[in-house]
């Protein structure tokens, strides 16, 4: 097996986001998804396509330092290195 291959994808409910996050899960990714409102994730996290991936659901609001910190500390502490 290779290196682990992470990442964390923003705005993963719907549209692009959510685009990217399946295809890099396919090319055998494992994320860091986030939204606003976490629940909203709750369709995504059922793909599936997210079978047998490490998938980390974090909150997500970009206009706040304090929780784009939050989100990155979640992300290496669930993931690792991205």
């Amino acid at each position: 097996m290779g290196e682990a291959r992470r990442a964390l994808v923003t705005g993963t409910s719907t549209g692009i986001g959510r685009a990217i996050a399946l295809e890099l899960t396919r090319q055998g990714f494992d994320l860091a998804v986030t939204e606003l409102d976490p629940e909203s994730l709750g369709e995504l996290l059922k793909h599936p396509d997210l079978r047998g991936r490490n998938i980390i659901p974090i909150r997500l609001d970009l206009r706040e330092q304090a929780s784009i910190e939050h989100a990155f500390d979640r992300a290496l502490d669930g993931l690792g290195e991205i």
